[in-house]
């Protein structure tokens, strides 16, 4: 069916309008919105609720669990029961008790918006897109289509166009607007954007997503008496969408939203959560009730009554284990972060394969002289001619390389390598013209776009395995301005007809019309053998030219002569032989078009005019007589022209930084291994013998030993044996070039086989820098496989692809760039670019990405690739900053269990009372360790190698950290004790000045509590004076520790802490506020009428020697211990970096 309307018909516009389409999809994403928010109301399941609640155990993301929760209450109504006991003591058990539980009910009240906020993230993206959707509708544009691509923009990966119409006109519309009931139009041998149902007596016809359509009608006649019958070009399909793919998008944001992988810190924080809810809390908590369960029974001295030694001091020995405010200061870090990050923001191919390589004939120097001589020996023994031997002047093949250039950061403009290539200008002219009036004009475009797209449909529906679909050579659209021409130089042709031909291999299918599955992807896909023919009038002269261009078999078949920049020269087997290879080579790794000429001067029949002709693979004297094909016959040889992808400078550059920051870039390619490795070279990735793993499912198609021959008749098997022995020696050697690759590392081939790989053989599948054959599912697959192996995934992809959708919610990470807009001819780049991107209007190219990108964090354009790395940069200054932030905090924690612990086993009092334990571990810790975020950035943080997102911590790293803070909190735990005992030896001395032998050491455990001072009663302020001073001494030795965490990858002599302004603010102010609170407790709590007075003064000089002059120490243990972390963590890093560039397989070290 082609692509118009019957005249007889009304005049209605065909397809919907641009506000209908658009309010349908309004109303279609907001449906999808509603059913999602009204789904969860319908699962009644209170298993399934309990399991996605922030308190279940297996919920990662939160940081309150029910065991820290339960114990936390606990904790809560154990001091609140003590006051209530004990109406004689001071209300420190009332307000600690009531502390826990506002500090309890924060951190509920944090999980849950955080909870909320996950669960209405998605919501809240597709809430903002439909109102950009709103906005658009309510301030329409002049022109709703402004801004779209041209019918003739060539097809790139990176972004999913279709051919729609829409306003009565037919625009290239991004599939992701495409809503049900418009109808489009499907060019042959293209996939269905989504489902479709064919219109009027077509309706019958149903494809799903990812077909590939072969035409209703039937394909070409047989050649009848071997002559090729010319046959119309199959036009494109109209078909109505039935289902809208943007809705499909949404709903699979809406449903894996709450399903992301888990990031690295937020697995790291559950370990060690999970561990202290589970071992160390409880059994500090058991320990402490045991030990002074003990002390009270057998009357050990300074124990007090039993509410408080039973209820209240083990309360206050598991206070610092338990997340009081450590869900809310997780929380906000986090968001410090993000926004850190985010206040940060301010690989891409070119839009098309340029030019890279010209292969002609022209003069040669005398220096080719020997060569040519054997040459024309040899074309004695072949030809037999002996004349032209002699006669043929000295020619032969140059080869011109281009580049892209560099000067300029968006620059991809071509140029010749040789600087002296205008010395082969008059080889290279006609080329030039040839190239000029293909892609200059319009129409011809238009006209060439048809015949490919018929050639795409023959190469994939009549040949197995499928050949390549053949593309116009729209990147060559530069070539013609660097040779010279202007636009203008086509004015002078007018274009008279276009004519498509081909030839089908030795053994084709059947050519059956049928809806087809997307052709497999092979190892090597042969180029389709076709010719274009382009016939031009010169209103000047009135002369007729014709210039073909297509691959080398069929336009050196039609050739008999070259052209060597001054005259006709005849074409020999041996000329032939190396053109074949240098286009076989080509097409491997790019794509190649020969091109060649003729001044018509015969007859032709106008009737071929857009039409296709099924040439014979002989084109021999029974096709001499045809009026068809003569015109196609005895041309000009004029030279080949390969190009290829070219990776844009700023993306090498990206590639390069994120190698040096041990950042694996991986690239998934859909294409086949040789075309994938030539544009990864251009990246700079690694391509080497085990640098390629082959995503492929199904069995190499072009293995002799896989090979299905069809079943054929009888006279066709006669055929195949009476085939020369030229072209069968062009055949082996075609296919030992296909299959060349078959002997290589001993790596995965298809993705069921990488997960045996990995358990059984080795890691090399989670290192190589290149996958090909790769489909979205695949893709999907194998990024799951590199999470289930503890790697971290970020996603680089095209915001205008939606096949990119399901790769982006797989990521750990995804970052939509947006690509390129793919214009690469003379006659689109002719035509009204895209404008600018507002942030006042709404494009359809801006909906298009919001839509794609849906499932993105990040949207970035296309120039601002650099900022990825200062993403990284900053993520990881944030990421390391966080972990040692709580590093340092779980380390202060820790030493307030150990040092009541202590005390207890030592029989003296607590050491810190309840509301010192409170301000410590929830106030000035946290302070202390939050602002060790405040350190500037380090540019060596980018060459240092990150680890692994594991579930667990590994026990090597547990029992490090055990050491380290043993060595480093050990000793200064026994200060602190030895601090507090000389404090209540002294008190101790005043008040029993007149027996000081009941003050001696070793009088506590022979002493009884008659005759130990009542620090519980008239005494208590002596107690309550100690423990301040004690908390001052923690505090202290905290900050003096924090000064060897402020820079962790150099010692302070190198790095000064006073670098961290938000560190030295905090240092200075918190001892301030601790004195502060301590002075005025004293003057709120303290009785002077009932209560013996304890000063300052009464604190031996000793306590003070010891508790100054331990932070020289302490500074030069901190330092050792650093230094010894650093020593490791750089022997760590070595071996990662190691392993990092080490692909060796089997023979790896490791």
């Amino acid at each position: 069916m082609k692509v118009s309307v019957d005249s007889t018909c009304e005049p209605r516009p065909l397809g919907l309008s641009s506000a209908a389409a658009l309010s349908q999809l309004h109303a279609q994403l907001f449906n999808a919105l509603q059913q999602h928010q009204q789904s969860p109301r319908q699962d009644h399941h209170w298993q399934a609720a309990w399991r996605r609640c922030f308190l279940h155990h297996s919920v990662r993301w939160s940081s309150l669990h029910w065991p820290g929760a339960l114990l936390t209450a606990l904790c809560a109504t154990s001091l609140l029961t003590c006051h209530a006991i004990d109406q004689n003591s001071d209300s420190t058990a009332l307000i600690g008790g009531c502390a826990v539980l506002l500090l309890l009910l924060a951190g509920l009240v944090s999980m849950a918006a955080l909870q909320q906020l996950k669960s209405s993230e998605m919501p809240r993206r597709v809430e903002m897109l439909l109102n950009s959707l709103q906005e658009f509708l309510q301030h329409p544009p002049s022109d709703w289509l402004k801004g779209t691509e041209d019918l003739f923009t060539p097809s790139s990966p990176a972004v999913s166009l279709q051919w729609t119409y829409r306003d009565g006109r037919l625009v290239n519309l991004p599939v992701s607007l495409l809503v049900e009931g418009d109808i489009i139009s499907l060019r042959p041998g293209n996939e269905a954007p989504t489902e479709l149902r064919g219109i009027q007596e077509e309706e019958h016809v149903v494809l799903s997503r990812s077909d590939v359509f072969s035409h209703l009608s039937s394909p070409p006649s047989p050649l009848a008496n071997g002559r090729p019958r010319p046959h119309r070009l199959v036009q494109p399909q109209l078909f109505r969408v039935t289902k809208t793919p943007a809705v499909e998008v949404v709903q699979r944001c809406l449903d894996l939203s709450q399903h992301r992988p888990i990031s690295v810190l937020d697995n790291e924080r559950f370990t060690v959560q999970s561990l202290l809810e589970r071992g160390p809390a409880p059994l500090a908590l058991v320990l402490l009730l045991m030990l002074n369960l003990l002390r009270y029974i057998l009357g050990a001295p300074g124990v007090g009554p039993w509410p408080v030694t039973l209820l209240q001091l083990p309360v206050n020995g598991i206070l610092p284990l338990l997340p009081l405010t450590f869900p809310s200061l997780w929380l906000l870090v986090g968001i410090y972060g993000e926004v850190r990050v985010l206040l940060q923001m301010g690989p891409q191919p070119t839009d098309c394969p340029n030019p890279e390589k010209i292969l002609f004939f022209s003069k040669t120097s005398a220096s080719h002289e020997t060569e040519r001589v054997k040459q024309k020996e040899k074309d004695k023994d072949e030809t037999g001619s002996k004349e032209l031997a002699q006669t043929r002047p000295l020619c032969g093949l140059e080869v011109l390389s281009l580049s892209v250039g560099q000067a300029h950061f968006d620059d991809t403009c071509v140029q010749f390598d040789d600087m002296q290539w205008q010395r082969h200008a008059p080889s290279l002219q006609p080329l030039g013209l040839a190239v000029q009036l293909l892609l200059s004009n319009p129409v011809v475009a238009a006209r060439i776009l048809h015949l490919s797209d018929h050639l795409t449909h023959a190469a994939l529906l009549r040949t197995r395995p499928p050949c390549q679909p053949v593309r116009p050579p729209w990147g060559l659209y530069q070539l013609p301005g660097i040779l010279g021409f202007s636009p203008s130089a086509q004015d002078p042709f007018q274009h008279r007809l276009s004519v498509g031909a081909y030839t089908l291999p030795t053994i084709p299918c059947s050519g059956e019309p049928r809806v087809m599955a997307p052709p497999p992807v092979s190892m090597r896909r042969l180029p389709f053998s076709h010719l274009i023919a382009l016939l031009v009038h010169h209103t000047h002269t009135g002369e007729l030219h014709l210039f073909s261009y297509g691959s080398a078999d069929v336009v050196l078949g039609a050739c008999t002569e070259f052209w060597d920049g001054e005259d006709l020269q005849p074409l020999t087997d041996s000329d032939r032989k190396k053109v074949v290879d240098f286009y076989q080579r080509s097409c491997m790794a790019g794509q190649c078009v020969a091109v060649s000429f003729k001044p018509l001067t015969q007859p032709y029949d106008p009737e071929i005019d857009g039409m296709c002709v099924e040439m014979p693979l002989n084109q021999g004297a029974e096709t001499a007589g045809d009026i068809s094909l003569s015109p196609l016959r005895q041309q000009v040889f004029l030279g080949l022209v390969s190009s290829q992808y070219q990776a844009r400078p700023d993306m090498i550059r990206l590639i390069s930084g994120l190698d040096s920051a041990c950042i694996r870039f991986v690239y998934f390619s859909n294409e086949e291994e040789v075309r994938s490795k030539v544009f990864a070279e251009k990246m700079g990735l690694e391509t080497g013998w085990n640098c390629h793993i082959s995503l492929q499912s199904e069995c190499f198609p072009l293995d002799p030993e896989n090979i299905e021959v069809p079943e054929r008749a009888e006279e066709d098997s006669c055929l195949l044996g009476e085939r020369d022995s030229d072209e069968s020696r062009t055949m082996e050697h075609d296919g030992a070039c296909l299959i060349e690759d078959l002997n290589r590392a001993k790596l995965p081939k298809g993705i069921e086989n990488v997960r045996p790989h990995l358990e059984h053989i080795d890691n090399v599948p989670l290192l190589v820098p290149l996958f090909t054959d790769c489909t979205s599912q695949t893709e999907c697959e194998m990024v799951c496989i590199m999470q289930e192996y503890g790697e971290v995934v970020c996603c680089l992809g095209s915001s205008q692809n939606i096949n990119n959708n399901g790769i982006f919610l797989q990521s750990d990470i995804s970052i939509a760039l947006e690509p390129l807009a793919p214009a690469c001819t003379q006659c689109c780049s002719d035509a009204p670019q895209r404008p600018p991107h507002s942030r006042d209007s709404v494009s359809l190219a801006q909906l298009s990405s919001a839509i794609c990108g849906l499932a993105c964090a990040v949207q970035l354009h296309h120039q601002d690739n650099s900022t990825v790395i200062k993403l990284i940069k900053q993520a990881r200054h944030i990421t390391a900053g966080i972990r040692k932030c709580f590093l340092f905090l779980l380390q202060c924690q820790l030493s307030l269990v150990l040092i009541q612990i202590l005390a207890s086993v030592c029989q003296l009092p607590p050491p810190l009372a309840t509301s010192d334990v409170l301000f410590l571990s929830c106030l000035y810790f946290p302070m202390l360790s939050v602002s060790l975020l405040g350190k500037p950035s380090d540019s060596s943080i980018m060459k240092v190698p990150t680890g692994k997102n594991l579930r667990f911590l590994p026990k090597k790293t547990l029992r490090f950290f055990m050491l380290c803070f043993l060595v480093k909190f050990g000793l200064t735990v026994c200060i602190y004790l030895t601090c507090f005992g000389l404090v209540l030896h002294g008190f101790c001395l005043e008040i029993n000045h007149e027996d000081e032998k009941l003050c001696h050491p070793t009088a506590l455990l022979m002493n009884s509590t008659v005759w130990s001072p009542d620090w519980y009663g008239k005494h208590a302020d002596g107690l309550s004076l100690a423990q301040k001073v004690i908390a001052f001494l923690v505090l202290l030795y905290a900050i003096c520790t924090s000064v060897s965490h402020v820079h962790r990858s150099a010692p302070m002599w190198k790095q000064s802490p006073l670098s961290n302004q938000s560190w030295c603010a905090v240092v200075c102010t918190v001892p301030i506020f601790n004195i502060s609170i301590a002075m005025g407790s004293r003057l709120v709590w303290n009785d002077l009428m009932t209560h013996h007075t304890f000063y300052i003064s009464d604190i031996p000089v000793a306590t003070w020697l010891l508790g100054i002059f331990w932070l020289i120490p302490l500074i030069f243990i901190n330092e050792g211990i650093k230094l010894h972390e650093i020593r490791m963590r750089v022997r760590y890093q070595k071996r990662q970096k190691l392993q990092f560039d080490t692909k060796l397989g089997m023979n790896s070290p490791f």
